[in-house]
């Protein structure tokens, strides 16, 4: 995880307020620091405060980690969306799976197939990463 300027993480940090919502207060809570210490951060005048170090790390923490919630999420509604869209074939005639088979590389689905399994143990995710030698090709591929 890079680290961003102040000036970028607070500017960050205001953004994720206003898209969830929560006012400055909660935000501060949510961070646990101190409300009058965080405050200070987006007042306008000729001093100028800036979050400690230690501030900045829990900062950058946080928002680290409300990014990898947002992917979470969308690849949760990306295998609902994907299950709905498998059902046609998983319940459908032979002919669809051959057409199905043709379209799509099977080293591709192997790929994504085993990526989402491996991310369920670090151990393996880690084994995986050293000896997959396969990678997903879908748009250098084929001309079609």
């Amino acid at each position: 995880m890079s680290e961003k300027p102040v000036k970028q993480l607070l500017t960050d940090i205001e953004d994720f307020s206003r898209k969830t919502q929560l006012s400055k207060r909660e935000i501060a809570d949510k961070l646990n620091i101190p409300f009058n210490t965080f405050r200070k951060w987006f007042q306008k005048g000729t001093v100028l405060h800036k979050p400690s170090s230690k501030y900045v790390k829990i900062i950058n923490d946080f928002l680290y980690n409300q990014r990898i919630k947002r992917k979470i999420e969308k690849i949760k509604y990306l295998l609902l969306l994907l299950e709905d869209e498998l059902r046609l074939f998983r319940d459908g005639s032979k002919e669809s799976r051959d057409i199905f088979r043709e379209e799509l590389d099977p080293s591709d689905i192997g790929y994504i197939s085993s990526l989402l399994v491996m991310l369920g143990d670090e151990d393996g995710f880690k084994r995986w990463c050293i000896f997959t030698t396969n990678k997903f090709n879908f748009f250098r591929s084929k001309e079609r």
